[in-house]
């Protein structure tokens, strides 16, 4: 389930010139922010190891300390746009001396080629000249990371810190965002969870602080100095991805969730993943689904485990969750003789198992899926019909998917018409995401007869007060394609209006899980569920029995105050819903996730506000999460956008509400 928590462009299509495109200044500084994490990004695809280059003042402290951490020197910037070839990112460090908009005007023109990344790292600065920076560079194809923000991460506001803590923040975001070498601080900081964050000492791995243990483990990369048990420790010897210790740490009884995932993504054990497949927790299903379905996949020629591992995908092909049958969708489609099974997958209930089974077809290049492919032509998602024609120019010799191909040439979508036109190899019309001026130009793009144009106007509308934006996106929840109804759906989430929660309640019965998931959240963040959802515990249909559907109704239920009793909360997400809304006679929590979530509400109880240690921990599970989320946004590298890969200020996102690509 898509839950559109991050509002982003997945621009597909060749974007237009940067020197053409900016952010619609008219509307808020909010939507311009979500817009700008989505900007069009001139650089081209690249799975090779990264090397970097520091541009800036070479008599700057900051910019000389920022280099040394990423194993490098400054090389002076002469204020012109740097061209590094593929696989480097050009890394400008931006003094507080040096105006933002001088910045804007040397970095916005557009590139002379493409090659690799250019990213501005901004010093500390006023908050409106950083913000400015940050909306627009990305529509030049610019990735901005805040030195300050990437310090935030580790730091209580307000507290003194040292001088360099804020370039060595910011090369540990950059070091881990392109995987090179970060070399840390020598000595100490002064304080001890910046030491374990961003320098090293033996003492870190005995502290008694969890947050110095977990991060002392993430920075050094080793085990086996301690013989601390904390899951923060078993989680970082988990990344090694050493077989042996991987079969150490799954048998540790009452393993943690987090710990299971992160074996999960690592193991080679499919008997292990068959099981782990079939877990309490939806993210350890979700990460063995995913790990069996590249196993299955990765072999060259069958040999037992890809066929072992091709077999349960068979089995998870008929999972009540739909991210589980995505994964199957997506392994099967590199499987030989699988088209039957992939086939049933293109009629699914879920719209990117649909999308995911369309293009596996297409992968598996069998003339028998041809009539399943021509009847998802028909599909009400635009996507699935989409992804349905891309998979019909395997066939080129073939009347009926020709015909096919011609009939979607007059399809209201462009990116359908751009799949067809392209397989047929004549003239392509192109499509590029809308930029409306404003709020009344993006209402009147909801009228647009394509369907992925009306769906970006949704998200343009989010956040914006406006008269006619209300009653625009309520019509836009009932439109025919549920890509524009989950949009529209979750621009109307964060409005707490009484019309706008009938809507809300209407779209709990949609036909599209993913628009039911994008409901249920926003009943979460109103936290006035009421009646809405419970028509869901006592059904059987196959978006009732989805274990995402359930795991946000259940969300739902604990922040509107309903009681757990009668449910099932072995997974530690729903479970830690209940924990943090308080919910009467709850078990002990079990799940690190349910023990963050403890911290939490006794901290808002007692009236201590968010100390250092509860940040901490979030920031822990927001890494983890990172994931999560990968897991659950794509299974092929291919498929991530580059405004998903593009560097950016660090987040911390609700663990286990990804947003599938």
């Amino acid at each position: 389930m898509a839950a559109l928590a991050l509002w982003m462009i997945a621009c597909t299509s060749a974007p237009p010139a940067p020197s053409t495109v900016t952010p619609p200044d008219a509307i808020s500084a909010e939507v311009k922010a979500q817009a700008a994490r989505g900007a069009p990004m001139q650089v081209e695809r690249w799975y090779g190891p990264w090397s970097v280059i520091v541009y800036g003042d070479p008599a700057s402290t900051n910019a000389a300390t920022f280099a040394a951490a990423l194993g490098t020197t400054v090389t002076e910037w002469t204020h012109e746009r740097p061209q590094p070839v593929a696989g480097t990112a050009a890394l400008v460090w931006v003094d507080t001396a040096t105006p933002v908009q001088q910045v804007l005007q040397v970095l916005t023109r557009a590139p002379d080629s493409i090659g690799g990344e250019v990213d501005v790292v901004l010093d500390r600065r006023a908050p409106a000249d950083g913000e400015d920076a940050e909306e627009k560079l990305p529509w030049a194809g610019v990735g901005v990371l805040s030195a300050e923000r990437a310090l935030d991460w580790w730091v209580v506001p307000g507290a003194p810190v040292d001088a360099q803590a804020l370039p060595l923040a910011a090369a540990r975001e950059v070091a881990t965002h392109y995987g090179v070498a970060f070399t840390p601080c020598v000595g100490t900081l002064g304080d001890p969870v910046l030491d374990a964050a961003l320098c090293t000492t033996p003492a870190m791995f005995t502290s008694d602080d969890v947050r110095v243990r977990t991060e002392a483990r993430r920075s050094a990369r080793a085990a086996g100095h301690s013989p601390d048990a904390e899951l923060s420790v078993q989680l970082v010897q988990a990344e090694f991805g050493d077989q042996a210790l991987l079969a150490e740490l799954a048998a540790l009884p009452g393993a943690d969730p987090l710990l299971q995932a992160r074996i999960a993504d690592r193991t080679d054990d499919v008997a292990l993943l068959r099981r782990y497949a079939q877990e309490r927790s939806s993210v350890v299903r979700v990460v063995a689904s995913d790990r069996l379905a590249h196993i299955a996949a990765g072999a060259r020629k069958p040999d037992p485990a890809s066929k072992a591992a091709s077999a349960a995908l068979v089995e998870l092909a008929a999972s009540p969750d739909a991210y589980v049958r995505w994964k199957a969708a997506w392994g099967l489609g590199r499987v030989q003789g699988a088209t039957e099974v992939v086939t049933r997958l293109l009629a699914d209930v879920d719209v990117d198992v649909r999308r995911e089974a369309a293009h596996s077809l297409g992968q598996l290049g069998d003339p028998a899926a041809i009539p399943a492919l021509l009847a998802a032509q028909h599909d009400q998602n635009s996507f699935v019909r989409r992804w349905a024609t891309d998979a019909l120019k395997q066939f080129p010799t073939d009347e009926r998917a020709v015909k096919g191909l011609e009939a979607a040439l007059s399809d209201p979508a462009g990116m359908v018409v751009m799949a067809a036109a392209k397989a047929l190899r004549r003239p392509s019309p192109g499509w590029n995401p809308p930029h409306p001026s404003g709020p009344e130009a993006a209402i009147q793009l909801l009228a647009d007869p394509d369907p992925t144009t009306r769906k970006d106007a949704c998200k343009f509308l989010a956040h914006v007060e406006s008269p006619g934006a209300e009653a625009a996106l309520l019509r836009a929840a009932g439109d025919v394609d549920s890509e524009v109804r989950k949009s529209a759906v979750e621009a109307l989430g964060w409005d707490s209006g009484a019309q706008v929660g009938a809507a809300l309640a209407v779209a709990v019965g949609d036909p599209d899980p993913d628009v039911v998931v994008t409901a249920l959240d926003a009943f979460r963040r109103r936290a006035d569920l009421g009646d809405a959802g419970r028509a869901i515990l006592g059904a059987s249909t196959p978006i009732a029995l989805d274990g995402e559907v359930r795991l946000r109704l259940m969300e739902a239920m604990a922040a509107s105050g309903q009681g757990a009793a009668g449910l099932d909360l072995a997974d530690e997400r729903a479970e830690a819903a209940f924990v943090r809304a308080g919910a009467p006679a709850m078990p002990p929590a079990t799940s690190w996730l349910s023990k963050v979530a403890e911290a939490e509400r006794e901290a808002a109880r007692s009236g201590a506000g968010e100390g250092a240690r509860l940040r901490w921990e979030r920031g822990v599970l927001a890494h983890e999460d990172l994931l999560v989320h990968l897991r659950f946004s794509w299974t092929d590298e291919a498929d991530r956008t580059m405004s998903h890969r593009a560097l950016r200020d660090p987040e911390v996102r609700e663990y286990g509400h990804p947003n599938r690509g």
